[in-house]
């Protein structure tokens, strides 16, 4: 499953090059998401930044005293409006400092940023070469192929697979 796979890798890539550089960010997917007076909703990749990374069944605002800082939805099929106008709105609305839309079907990346903390309107993050710039990560956001790929400087964040094949070839 193409869906479930990139929503797998963009978290096991992020935990890892947090935990590696020593930052304490709590990654998640699919997980319960409670806003006061808000409905409950799972987006497919969160990020909240300086937070302890304990496991959490839920994320619940009013107990974490802090909302999400970065969501990554990953659009493969079904209505178009949900991600792109009402996500966009909504998140915008809740002041989710970031957020990421992979298009699947079209193989297209968007952003958008809160340009202040008491925004309420999203602005799209312009593409760079290819790439967009993530302020809360600290990277940038490309596609490669069907893949999401994160990069610092001009540095690529591997995902488990780069590993394993950098493993191998050293073994050889």
């Amino acid at each position: 499953d193409p869906h479930s796979r990139t929503k797998a890798d963009t978290q096991d890539v992020l935990r890892r090059y947090f935990g590696g550089i020593g930052r304490r960010v709590y990654i998640s997917g699919d997980l319960n998401v409670y806003y006061p007076e808000e409905r409950v909703f799972a987006p497919d990749v969160i990020a909240v930044l300086d937070v302890e990374t304990h496991p959490r069944m839920s994320w619940v605002v009013s107990r974490e005293r802090r909302g999400l800082d970065f969501v990554l939805e990953i659009h493969h099929g079904g209505e178009r409006a949900k991600d792109f106008v009402r996500n966009v709105e909504r998140y915008a609305r809740l002041r989710i400092p970031e957020y990421f839309v992979f298009d699947r079907r079209w193989g297209r990346l968007h952003g958008f940023r809160l340009a202040s903390r008491d925004a309420r309107v999203y602005e799209p993050i312009s593409s760079r070469m290819g790439r967009l710039e993530s302020h809360v990560l600290g990277m940038e956001l490309t596609l490669e192929g069907d893949k999401i790929r994160f990069l610092v400087g001009d540095a690529s964040v591997p995902e488990a697979d780069d590993l394993l094949a950098r493993l191998g070839a050293a073994l050889n």
